[in-house]
């Protein structure tokens, strides 16, 4: 399963912007693995393997990237091409939910949860550093002209 890419723009008040941040989220694979439960000849309250006992369910994202780009035309189309400087870069991670279906058999725990993180690369340029503080500062400048749009309504409507 393919999973969303985002794009946010550095300064979202100008059209001509190019430098934003992009996020690829990645690719998700789910499975499941379910024994059989059929089998009249076992006894499941009293098995010692696991393998007969528990439903297992697994997820796991790889992908993962967080970039900074300068020069993205808007172009869509060219998103799968896109490289730019990589903040974080194709992290894994797995997740793993196994369920006993027989409650009753007391060799094992009833649930467990395994949560796996694959090795983690960040990259800070000081170009990047700027990129941010320039970020911060134009998100500063729209929350003002948010602030006085919302001030300016409710005077109009007070009138």
């Amino acid at each position: 399963m393919k999973s969303p890419i985002i794009i946010y723009p550095q300064d979202i008040l100008d059209k001509d912007n190019q430098k934003c941040i992009f996020v690829r989220c990645g690719d998700f694979e789910m499975n499941s693995i379910l024994p059989p439960r059929q089998d009249v000849n076992i006894n499941y309250s009293e098995l010692n393997g696991r393998n007969k006992l528990f439903d297992i369910y697994a997820a796991r994202a790889r992908g993962f990237c967080i970039a900074t780009l300068d020069n993205f035309n808007g172009d869509l189309s060219e998103l799968a091409k896109i490289q730019g400087n990589n903040l974080v870069e194709d992290i894994v991670v797995g997740l793993t939910f196994e369920k006993m279906f027989e409650e009753k058999n007391i060799n094992f725990e009833k649930m467990k949860i395994f949560l796996t993180f694959g090795k983690c690369k960040f990259n800070i340029r000081d170009t990047q550093l700027v990129f941010f503080i320039e970020l911060l500062e134009k998100m500063q400048k729209c929350n003002k002209q948010i602030e006085f749009d919302l001030e300016k309504k409710c005077l109009l409507d007070k009138i």
